[in-house]
């Protein structure tokens, strides 16, 4: 039987995400290159953000008021050297991941709802969350 080989270490960074009972995990080095996940946890939607240059993630509610799942997209743009989103609801609302309210566009002055997440080691993660 061959074994399936991991592309994650024990000592790689994750950004781990718990919501209704659902654990999932996300790989810092993935996230480097992506910035941006939007997925769906537990029936709800999220996005998990990383920025390179400063190093931060942060995890964000990403359903609207319908039901309906709210993606971002890398805008290219920065804020004091940090990721700037943009919302794909209209392709125009910028919002800073470390300030997480629209600075400009339709959705101007919404506030995003910061989730909590954990950063820590995936061997760390995967003793705390074993499934």
């Amino acid at each position: 039987m061959r074994r399936r080989r991991l592309w994650i270490a024990d000592t790689d960074l994750v950004i781990g995400v718990v919501r209704n009972g659902v654990a999932k995990t996300y790989p810092e080095h993935m996230c480097w290159r992506h910035e941006i996940v939007n997925d769906e946890i537990g029936g709800e939607f999220i996005s998990v953000t990383l920025c390179p240059l400063t190093g931060t993630p942060q995890v964000f509610y990403a359903t609207d008021d319908k039901g309906k799942q709210i993606e971002f997209g890398v805008s290219g743009l920065l804020l004091n050297t940090n990721l700037v989103m943009y919302d794909r609801r209209d392709n125009q609302t910028l919002y800073p991941q470390m300030v997480y309210v629209g600075i400009f566009g339709q959705f101007k002055n919404e506030r995003l709802e910061l989730l909590p997440e954990i950063e820590t080691t995936f061997g760390m993660w995967k003793k705390m969350y074993p499934e």
